[in-house]
């Protein structure tokens, strides 16, 4: 049954990463966040049967084209793992010195990406994702700003609702 969520997963990221018309159908984005010249969309599947959820990252990149990283929740037990992740990180209290400080991270097997989390000194959320969408490795960092926690934690609570209905 996991193998098969993993499955259905990867075929809906994989039509929302192509970016075909129908994949528009199958999928609903809840909400957009641009860092850096990087833009993640929070992302689930409209099959009430099939649930998953992800992250769909448009990178900008350095003299070489745009490319999209993918990070995939094949179900509720895969999106809670991220989900614990980010409300230790909106509990700890930013570091005083240094860069910040890690709070956890998120392997998704299917598209080999992983996802770390890290609260920074300026009281920010950063999500740093790495991945190989084309064969080179490709990183990312999501800074959620102060203003922007309340959103995001709007976004989590409408991700882990989706999984409960």
């Amino acid at each position: 049954m996991r193998l098969m969520a993993y499955c259905i997963t990867a075929f809906f990221l994989i039509a929302v990463a192509a970016g075909s018309a129908p994949a528009e159908e199958r999928f609903s984005v809840l909400d957009v966040y641009q860092s850096h010249g990087d833009v993640m969309g929070v992302i689930v599947t409209n099959d009430p049967k099939n649930k998953a959820a992800g992250f769909a990252v448009d990178v900008v990149r350095l003299n070489k084209p745009k490319v999209r990283v993918m990070l995939g929740f094949a179900g509720a037990q895969d999106w809670q793992k991220f989900a614990q992740i980010w409300l230790k990180a909106r509990r700890t209290a930013p570091p005083r010195q240094g860069f910040g400080t890690d709070i956890g991270d998120y392997f998704d097997r299917m598209f080999n990406t992983e996802i770390t989390v890290t609260v920074d000194k300026d009281g920010s959320i950063t999500l740093g994702i790495v991945g190989k969408p084309e064969g080179d490795l490709v990183t990312c960092l999501i800074e959620i700003e102060p203003k922007d926690l309340g959103k995001f934690d709007g976004t989590v609570k409408k991700v882990t609702d989706y999984f409960k209905d």
